[in-house]
């Protein structure tokens, strides 16, 4: 994550809940052709009793419009990711717990991600787009949780784990009340904005939006700038790594100032005058690669 976005983080640990249309590779979660022919021949066909061919399209568009991507890498020093997604190397990476056999602990909700088809699972990466199995009338789920984890290989440097959840799992909502969109899209709801006091804050998106305000913010979120991120369940944090350019210092006081805000979360022991499980990026001094240095012996 970037500087700004990690010094957030270690104020308040959240992850952002991705829309499918705001995420940069324009194949994301999209069939292919042959799979739409492939799914219109089925349906046409005399001898298999399923549904029309608008429903099951229907019913596929609206999962992935109602769902969010949360992407982890299994990489912590890849220098691509570092450059690409930690703000040049400026930023963080943080290290999680995932308990495969109940993911979903990573995160703090009051939502059962499970009953609303929420999946996590590793991203396969190849050429082609075809859905590669047989289709029938029970295909929908394969299909979507398909292309929900499919990407092409020019992207496997990324070992992408991805969290699929409705977005209803967010607790918070980042707005900018001047967003002529996020206006618009509350004007249409016949709702008042939600924010007062600032021009960019959190609120409790469960809490202080109407439901539809909440979902046109979602659906708009390519235009609105809207963001909705969810809780970490802090004991989950293992690690936090600082890059080679960050801003040692700022990262330094942020650490000493939250350290008493969770007792899960502690960074930073007074009582010791030391980091706990926090190490920062050095170059190595002979390959490209980058070596991570407990942050306690670079400061002593």
């Amino acid at each position: 994550m970037s500087q700004d976005v990690g010094l957030e983080f270690i104020k308040n640990p959240l992850l952002r809940i991705t829309p499918q249309q705001c995420l940069n590779d324009p194949f994301e979660c999209l069939p292919s052709n042959s799979v739409k022919n492939d799914i219109n021949r089925l349906l046409k066909s005399n001898s298999v009793p399923v549904k029309d061919s608008d429903t099951f399209f229907n019913d596929l568009n609206s999962f992935i419009s109602m769902h969010g991507i949360i992407s982890l890498s299994e990489s912590p020093d890849n220098l691509l990711m570092w450059s690409h997604y930690a703000d040049e190397h400026r930023g963080i990476v943080v290290e999680f717990e995932v308990d495969e056999d109940n993911p979903f602990d990573l995160f703090i909700t009051d939502i059962v991600p499970e009953s609303s088809d929420a999946k996590f699972g590793r991203v396969s990466y190849r050429k082609a787009r075809k859905y590669p199995y047989n289709i029938n009338n029970d295909s929908i789920g394969p299909i979507r949780d398909y292309y929900y984890l499919s990407k092409s290989d020019e992207w496997i440097y990324e070992k992408e784990y991805r969290f699929i959840t409705p977005f209803t799992m967010a607790n918070y909502l980042l707005c900018n009340k001047k967003n002529p969109h996020w206006q618009k899209a509350f004007k249409a709801a016949g709702l008042p904005l939600p924010i007062e006091d600032s021009s960019q804050s959190y609120v409790k998106s469960n809490l202080l939006i109407h439901k539809e305000a909440l979902f046109a913010s979602w659906f708009h979120s390519h235009n609105t700038g809207a963001l909705f991120l969810t809780n970490v369940n802090s004991q989950r944090i293992c690690k936090v790594i600082l890059g080679v350019k960050s801003d040692t210092e700022k990262f330094i006081s942020s650490m000493k100032k939250y350290e008493s805000e969770d007792p899960y979360r502690t960074y930073y022991s007074s009582f010791t005058d030391k980091f706990i499980n926090v190490e920062q990026a050095d170059i190595d001094p002979d390959r490209y690669e980058l070596v991570f240095n407990d942050l306690n012996k670079k400061t002593r």
